[in-house]
């Protein structure tokens, strides 16, 4: 297992930034939600301001407190030393110390030192001699020669306060330079269109070698920077990056780590300039065939397994074009073999991504693995039996009936509103998070109400944790990483070590691939049982079912043990599925009738379509396209007038959200906030509909009706996914 110093020697840091993420996070989520209420017309600017106004005091006093409480003595810092073989020859020492976000005051100037020491002694640098970079609040200098080898201790004071790192320069090596001269884009070359691809020879060298291109405008300011991968050679650059007609320079960086921290030796090439045209056009995409890797996946072709390659070109040029945003990477497996393979927006093979929620289904596995080693894993088993040091917090009426299957399926009944930052705020703000967790108010009876919750999710890791022994990083690195040949990955953890087993781990996608892989073949994995045909058969079982259970599914029609179940339409055929769901649009979908698992990642903090975008990749181009089947479906003219008695206003009664459906200039349309701009609805029955939106991509709407034929509501059926609507004609953010 490959973990970064970043992780290992700093998890305050970590777990302060993970803090901030989410602040960011819900600050865009909410921000995106009222401009796009505004431009509807279903909000007025008055009250926005009122409601902005009073929510910003709110804001500004809690994270006020929040920082006198958390100020504390020390400062967040991290330090490493590193050499340099440069492009010129020479080799020199660089030195780098960044201050966490935690640190209250003015960066650079409420720094009043900074003293490094080597193996030698204190270095004769000050805080004068370092540069100061505040995007990434980093001081940094260079030295000439190489490093000492040994340990560097760091120290930086403000006023009364102090922070220490320390950091080790094992070993010195000097890495060869890259060659310049087989750059593509070349010195001197044009970019005609976009997104680029820029690409390079590998070195050759007996140890591992991580690359990262770095690109700058003429004025010398960094535009673009990926992460450092092991053994990559290409990148496609996201999309907006560069601007036409305009002058860039770009090189490639080469390092025996995969970030600052970790690597102790790195080489830069020269710069090498090239322009872009004036105007771009969409960069052609040319299928390729899965690199074969020792060890990996079996591959084939799209042409091998009867895979229609004209509709897998088309969902390439969408999202080449950018008409699918935030999409970081898509894996098909057919038939046992990987037959695709793309990534985008900077990402590699060999690149871990964050799952999100994938998390959750992963950690399901691992009771069922415990289950099989004759851990006493009872699904019917209380609650209190499993976590007899909160039996005074579990032992009320209510709480004492929660059960361990009641987790799984997401009906404990304790309160939890997953669309509320306040909730992630306070469990990983926590001194006892699982305590913070089980505080929460019976709000059902449990088993009756599904409520998804992370913080569910995260009370199972330590269940696993009391039932098992080990935590559960490291019981999945023996029993399921390891069997899968899962080396690369990263599980994150609160500062008082609780796992976050509902997210927080990243996964390369052909290792996301596995665990589908795994449960679409019943547990088995190159003919060895990892987990038993019985768990997997319970785990992707429909506990909870739409629309009989009460409560909102939202991702899916049924819930297993922590895993999605759902149906599509395509074609005039159900395509039933299982499948892993992250925030944003991580995705590890199984259609056992088609034998096909689809691996998706994407932006993780996409808040507003992500989800969406990454079901109309399946629904609209995967899946007719291994069916062969042309995914637009046609349209016979209409009289618009039928179906006036469709129009009015709507909402989503989960989350609140408001959906109007109208007509315009001779056509039908529906806003709601959950997409960009309108979509248009085209009738393909009498009471169903197939919706065009530029943001998702086809969906379908169907009318609810009561006994006596009047509209009860509607419902969006997208991907696996059903959203119901119900009719409303009282006020609701200025209906």
């Amino acid at each position: 297992m490959q973990v970064s110093k970043s992780f290992s020697n700093n998890k305050s840091c970590i777990f302060f930034d993970i803090i901030q993420i989410l602040h960011f996070t819900q600050k865009m989520f909410e921000v995106s939600i009222f401009k796009k209420l505004i431009t509807m017309n279903l909000l007025r600017k008055e009250l926005l301001q009122d409601l902005f106004s009073g929510v910003l005091i709110f804001f500004l006093i809690i994270t006020g407190y929040a920082n006198q409480v958390k100020a504390g003595d020390e400062i967040p810092i991290e330090g490493a030393v590193y050499s340099v073989h440069r492009s010129d020859g020479s080799i020199k020492t660089y030195i780098d110390v960044v201050i966490g976000r935690r640190f209250p005051g003015r960066l650079p100037a409420d720094i009043d030192s900074i003293i490094v020491s080597g193996p030698g002694g204190d270095l004769s640098i000050d805080k004068d001699d370092f540069n100061y970079y505040p995007q990434w609040r980093a001081f940094w200098t260079a030295r000439p020669g190489s490093p000492e080898v040994g340990t560097y201790t760091f120290k930086v004071t403000s006023g009364n306060r102090s922070g220490y790192a320390t950091d080790t320069q094992s070993a010195f090596i000097k890495i060869p330079l890259p060659d310049a001269r087989e750059f593509h884009p070349a010195n001197g070359e044009r970019v005609t269109c976009t997104p680029p691809v820029f690409s390079w020879q590998k070195l050759n060298n007996d140890r591992p070698l991580f690359y990262q291109v770095e690109i700058r405008d003429i004025n010398r300011k960094h535009v673009y920077r990926s992460y450092y991968v092991k053994d990559m050679e290409s990148v496609r650059l996201p999309p907006a990056i560069l601007t036409s007609g305009e002058a860039y320079q770009w090189r490639v960086r080469v390092a025996d780590g995969a970030d600052w921290l970790t690597h102790n030796n790195r080489s830069q090439s020269s710069w090498v300039s090239f322009t872009t045209n004036k105007n771009f056009n969409s960069c052609k995409y040319s299928y390729h065939i899965p690199l074969k890797i020792d060890g990996s996946w079996e591959i084939s072709s799209l042409g091998e397994q009867k895979v229609d390659p004209q509709i897998i070109r088309e969902l390439m040029r969408q999202i080449l074009n950018n008409n699918l945003k935030n999409i970081h990477s898509i894996l098909l497996i057919k038939n046992g073999k990987l037959i695709l393979e793309e990534y985008f927006c900077g990402y590699h093979r060999d690149l871990k991504h964050p799952v999100a929620s994938v998390t959750k289904s992963v950690t399901s596995i691992l009771f069922g693995i415990a289950r099989d080693l004759g851990e006493k894993i009872v699904l019917n088993k209380k609650l209190i039996a499993y976590l007899p040091e909160y039996k005074d917090l579990l032992s009320s009426s209510g709480k004492s009936k929660i059960s361990l299957e009641h987790l799984l399926t997401m009906r404990a009944g304790l309160e939890w509103n997953e669309f509320s930052h306040s909730y992630f705020q306070g469990m990983y703000e926590s001194n006892d998070p699982i305590k913070f967790i089980l505080e929460k108010e019976m709000v059902d009876a449990p088993g009756q109400r599904f409520f998804y919750s992370t913080g569910l999710s995260t009370v199972l890791g330590r269940i696993l944790e009391n039932t098992t022994g080990s935590d559960a990083e490291l019981f999945a690195d023996e029993y399921l990483f390891t069997p899968l040949e899962i080396k690369d990955y990263y599980w994150g953890k609160l500062s008082d070590g609780t796992v976050l087993t509902g997210s927080s781990l990243s996964l390369r996608p052909r290792d996301m691939a596995k665990l589908g892989y795994l449960f679409l073949k019943e547990g088995v994995w190159r003919d060895k049982q990892i987990v038993s045909k019985e768990w997997v058969r319970e785990s992707i079982f429909p506990h909870v079912k739409y629309p009989h259970d009460k409560g909102d599914l939202i991702s899916g029609t049924g819930y297993g043990y922590q895993w999605w179940r759902g149906t599509s339409r395509i074609s005039d055929r159900d395509i039933d599925a299982f499948y892993a769901a992250g925030h944003g649009g991580q995705f590890i979908c199984v259609i056992p009738s088609l034998d096909l698992i689809t691996v998706i990642t994407s932006q993780v903090d996409d808040n507003d379509t992500g989800d969406f975008r990454a079901y109309n990749v399946i629904d609209n181009y995967v899946i007719p396209a291994v069916l062969q089947t042309d995914p637009v479906r046609k349209i016979p003219p209409f009289d618009v007038e039928n179906y006036r008695h469709v129009t009015g206003k709507y909402r989503w009664p989960k989350a609140k959200l408001p959906l109007k459906i109208h007509i315009d200039n001779g056509k039908i349309y529906g806003n709601t906030i959950l997409f960009d701009g309108k979509f248009e609805l085209l009738p393909v029955e009498k009471s169903r509909f197939m919706c065009i939106s530029e943001d998702v991509g086809n969906f379908w709407l169907a009318i609810m009706e009561d006994s006596k034929g009047n509209i009860e509501g509607v419902k969006l059926n997208i991907g696996f996914s059903y959203l119901p609507f119900k009719r409303t004609r009282g006020l609701f953010f200025g209906f």
